[in-house]
């Protein structure tokens, strides 16, 4: 909602067969396909890329400017990987 201007936020979240989907849509200025790739703009959302993708997940964002915007977040959840502290296991030698 920073970025955003928006009013509302909705959050979804899903499970099946062992895939995390998380949905957060909103209802504010939206962007455009090319506002989330832009050269001088800020690291978070390449960051939230990044990090799923260690994980094997996706971050996929989609919307058009003054139609708000929806960024879905795909996490695999494999039995035993994470440790007591939420964090992946660490795959190093």
């Amino acid at each position: 909602m920073k970025h955003s201007a928006g009013t509302e936020l909705r959050l979804a979240l899903h499970v099946e067969k062992e895939v995390l989907s998380i949905m957060v849509s909103d209802n504010g200025r939206g962007m455009s396909a090319t506002t989330h790739a832009r050269p001088g703009g800020g690291y978070g959302l390449i960051n939230m890329r990044e990090r799923l993708a260690n994980l094997g997940g996706l971050c996929e964002i989609s919307g058009q400017a003054g139609q708000g915007t929806s960024v879905k977040l795909t996490i695999p959840l494999e039995r035993g990987s994470l440790h007591r502290t939420g964090y992946p296991k660490s795959t190093k030698p």
